[in-house]
C-alpha cells in the first residue's frame, strides 16, 4: 500500500533548523534549510558538493535585484526520465548568507553533508524528539513539508512544479 510522507510543519521545521545551527550543526542545519526551501529529496541532499551550489555574488547582481542562488542536481531521483542534471533556484536571503559563509570553510569537491542518509535521519529524528515531537516526519517530509507551505502562500501550481521538478502532476 501506498505510505504518504507526513508533511514537515514549518514552524517546526524552523525549529529543527535553529537548534541544529545553536548546536553548532551547521552542516546539518543547511540539509534540512535546503531540503525544505529547495523542495530536495533525502538522496539529493546527501549527495551535494560545494561546486553543485553556486551564489550570484554582488559584482554580477544590480543593487536593485535580490540575491539568488543555484542548486545543480547532479544526480536527481528522476534523472531516468527528466533531465540528467537538474536546477533548483533559491530566492530566501537567510538561507543564502549562512550557505555562503560555510561554503568559504570548504574546500573543492567536498560534501555539504559528509555523511551517509541513515545518518542525516537519524540526526533528524534526534532533533524532533529533543524538541518534543518524536516521529513528526521523516526526511522526506521536508520535501513535502516546503511543498506544502509554498502552496499556502502563493497558490501558485506552476512555480510549485518547477520548484519541486515534478513530471507527472499526479506526484502532487
Amino acid at each position: 500500500p501506498l505510505e504518504l510522507r507526513s508533511p514537515a510543519p514549518v514552524a517546526v521545521a524552523r525549529a529543527v533548523i535553529s537548534t541544529a545551527l545553536s548546536w553548532g550543526r551547521t552542516s546539518f542545519a543547511l540539509g534540512v534549510w535546503l531540503g525544505f526551501v529547495c523542495l530536495l529529496r533525502p538522496g539529493e541532499i546527501c549527495l551535494l558538493k560545494k561546486e553543485d551550489v553556486r551564489l550570484v555574488t554582488s559584482q554580477f547582481r544590480p543593487r536593485e535585484f535580490r540575491r539568488l542562488g543555484v542548486l545543480i542536481l547532479q544526480k536527481p531521483k528522476t534523472g531516468k526520465v527528466g533531465a540528467w542534471k537538474q536546477h533548483v533556484l533559491i530566492e530566501e536571503a537567510p538561507l543564502l548568507t549562512v550557505l555562503a559563509l560555510f561554503l568559504s570553510l570548504l574546500e573543492a569537491g567536498e560534501a555539504l553533508w559528509p555523511f551517509t542518509q541513515a545518518t542525516f535521519a537519524n540526526r533528524v529524528a534526534a532533533v524532533l524528539d529533543f524538541l518534543g515531537c518524536p516521529n513528526l516526519f521523516p526526511p522526506a517530509g521536508l520535501r513535502a513539508g516546503g511543498a506544502t507551505h509554498i502552496w499556502q502562500v502563493l497558490r501558485n501550481f506552476g512555480l510549485l512544479r518547477l520548484k519541486g521538478r515534478l513530471l507527472n502532476v499526479r506526484s502532487l
